[in-house]
C-alpha cells in the first residue's frame, strides 16, 4: 500500500496526537524499541503501541506502525521468555547440584553437571539479551522508514498482523 504523506490541500496529515502521521509513527516505533532495551521496562515495551493502536483516529499509517510495533515486542517478549526459562531451568539445576556438591565432601562427579548449568545459565543470558537487540535493530529500522512513510516487514511480527488484519499488509 502506497501511502501519501500530504492531505489534498499539500498539507502534511496529522495524526491524534498533533504531530505529522510519520513523526508518530517514528516515535511510536522508537518508544517501543528504547523500552525494550531498558532491562526492567522491557517486559512493558508492548504498551505503548497498544496504547498508540488504541488512542489513534485519524491515521491508518500510525496504526499500521502501531500493529507492526506491537507485534514485534509480544514475538521479542516470547522469545525472551523461552531464554528466560532456559536461565530459571539451568539456575535451579546449578543451586541443587551445588548443594549437593556441598553436603557430599569429596565427591568430583557432579561438578561436570554443575558447570553445564552454569553454561546454560550464562547461555539464557545471552540469548535474552540477542533478541532484544535484534528485535531493536528491527524497530529502529522501522522508525527510520517510518520517517520516509516505508514499512518494513519483520519476520512473523508482521505475518501476524497479516494474519490478523488483511488491511495491515
Amino acid at each position: 500500500m502506497n501511502f501519501n504523506a500530504f492531505n489534498g490541500m499539500g498539507q502534511p496529515r496529522e495524526s491524534t496526537f498533533g504531530v505529522n502521521e510519520n513523526t508518530a509513527a517514528v516515535l511510536t516505533l522508537a518508544g517501543t524499541g528504547v523500552l525494550l532495551l531498558v532491562p526492567k521496562l522491557c517486559w512493558l515495551a508492548w504498551i505503548l503501541p497498544l496504547v498508540v493502536l488504541i488512542v489513534e483516529r485519524q491515521s491508518f499509517y500510525v496504526k499500521k506502525c502501531a500493529a507492526h510495533g506491537l507485534a514485534a515486542t509480544l514475538v521479542a517478549m516470547a522469545f525472551m521468555a523461552l531464554c528466560s526459562t532456559l536461565f530459571v531451568v539451568s539456575g535451579t539445576m546449578t543451586v541443587g547440584n551445588l548443594i549437593t556438591v556441598l553436603t557430599q565432601s569429596g565427591d568430583k562427579s557432579d561438578w561436570p553437571a554443575i558447570i553445564g548449568a552454569l553454561l546454560l545459565t550464562v547461555t539464557g543470558i545471552l540469548f535474552i539479551l540477542i533478541v532484544r537487540i535484534v528485535f531493536v535493530v528491527f524497530l529502529g529500522i522501522a522508525a527510520y522508514k517510518a520517517w520516509q512513510y516505508g514499512y518494513i516487514n519483520i519476520p512473523i511480527a508482521s505475518a501476524l498482523v497479516r494474519k490478523i488484519n488483511k488491511n495491515y499488509v
